[in-house]
């Protein structure tokens, strides 16, 4: 694959719409794969379904409307969240509850253990 290229400031720049019309279809997949794992696209997708659009004002292609099928992958992303909201918010509240009680139980452990300490006589 040729790469149009320039040097600008000593850097290299590359024209990177070029570039993804040079790469094969599993050449953009790999690179897919790659930038999803990414924090800050993360937020740019995740603001889009929830917002409509990146806080840049970029936006993906979104059906003006509801549909019993969406097919655009925005409105796809956007029912597949509404329709599992109910269990991702059952995890993450059992998960906080864990969390929770696991912090309470060490607080309650360090109490008793500097109880202990300013009185060693207590119990014995």
């Amino acid at each position: 694959m040729s790469v149009a290229f320039e040097l600008n400031e000593g850097k290299v720049v590359i024209d990177v719409n070029y570039l993804l019309d040079a790469m094969s279809d599993q050449a953009k997949l790999d690179l897919v794969e790659r930038l999803a794992v990414e924090d800050v696209v993360i937020k740019h997708v995740v603001d889009q379904i929830v917002d409509g659009l990146t806080e840049n004002c970029y936006g993906g292609s979104r059906l003006c409307g509801s549909s019993v099928e969406p097919s655009l992958p925005l409105d796809i992303a956007h029912r597949r969240i509404a329709e599992a909201s109910g269990e991702i918010a059952n995890a993450e509240i059992a998960s906080l509850k864990r969390e929770l009680a696991s912090t309470a139980e060490r607080l309650r452990s360090a109490y008793d253990e500097l109880d202990r300490l300013h009185h060693p006589h207590r119990g014995a």
